[in-house]
């Protein structure tokens, strides 16, 4: 019998008797539920931030060179065992009516690329150059991940007036959007000329499906979060308060267009199958193992 954690109480678990009994495909692939479908502990985010939890991934700031209105370029170190990435930021000033999260746009607040390895200055060059353009680019080949993003104007802005006098900002105006960054388009594998992730078939960081473009994401979710701290202080001098970090905690990314993914899931359906399979196989073994709650242990009065 073996012992596992669920909430911090024990219990004893039963090793299940595994069936092949799956849910029937009409059932698994009906379009409505799996439009709702939530994540789980296999979805790709939580099974990467497990990962780098458990392997001690560390984030460094290598460069902060944003100016007072918060426009320029930020560089966060990535060390992982196995080896050194680089997400390069480019904050850019945009209009209000130059902001459009369609996929035609050509403009953006924030365009960021996961790099492999060192940033040489003839790099960091290419980079300034190409990321900001997208797919009008010519991006260089380290560039694993190419991506930019939108900011929710109501919350940025009410965040960062919120800080700089001192103040935590409204839960309910953060609630009503959840993000202060939404990306408008995350490209792998060798689109527009960057990385291919053939490769990564043999890398211990980034060898599962989409492992990539989440760490992209969600170091720019960590980007977001230190921009609005470094804007309140720019705008509030001493008086600013910082983030709280539950708040921090609360807030995610958005993303305004899944437009890549549907000829994707057309395209790729033996991928389809194996990540619903697994999902599959998860659930049964979980629905069929024979929970019994551990009595508590009473301390002698």
């Amino acid at each position: 019998m073996n012992m596992i954690h669920a909430n911090n109480e024990s219990i004893n678990v039963k090793p299940p008797q595994l069936t092949t009994e799956f849910r029937t495909r009409d059932v698994i692939m009906n379009a409505e539920r799996l439009g709702a479908m939530h994540q789980t502990r296999i979805s790709f985010v939580r099974t990467l931030l497990r990962k780098i939890d458990r392997e001690q991934w560390t984030l460094s700031t290598h460069l902060w060179g944003l100016d007072e209105q918060g426009y320029g370029t930020v560089i966060y170190r990535l060390n992982t065992p196995e080896h050194l990435y680089h997400l390069v930021v480019f904050c850019n000033e945009l209009a209000d009516d130059e902001r459009n999260d369609r996929v035609i746009a050509q403009k953006w607040d924030v365009t960021f690329g996961l790099v492999f390895g060192e940033i040489s200055e003839e790099l960091l060059g290419n980079l300034q150059a190409n990321v900001p353009l997208q797919e009008a680019g010519r991006n260089s080949n380290m560039v694993m991940v190419l991506a930019r993003a939108n900011k929710s104007v109501r919350v940025f802005d009410h965040i960062v007036s919120s800080l700089a006098v001192g103040q935590q900002p409204d839960l309910d105006i953060l609630a009503q959007v959840g993000y202060i960054l939404r990306t408008t388009a995350v490209y792998g594998n060798g689109k527009f000329g960057i990385y291919d992730f053939k490769p990564l078939d043999h890398s211990a960081d980034f060898d599962q499906s989409f492992r990539a473009q989440m760490c992209a994401v969600y170091l720019l979710r960590e980007f977001s979060l230190d921009w609005v701290d470094y804007l309140a202080k720019q705008k509030g001098g001493s008086n600013a308060a910082a983030l709280h970090p539950e708040i921090k905690r609360y807030l995610g990314v958005g993303n305004a267009t899944g437009l890549g993914m549907a000829p994707y899931l057309i395209n790729h359906p033996c991928v389809v199958d194996q990540w619903l399979t697994t999902r599959e196989e998860a659930l049964q073994v979980t629905l069929i193992c024979q929970i019994e709650p551990k009595k508590p242990h009473i301390l002698p009065v």
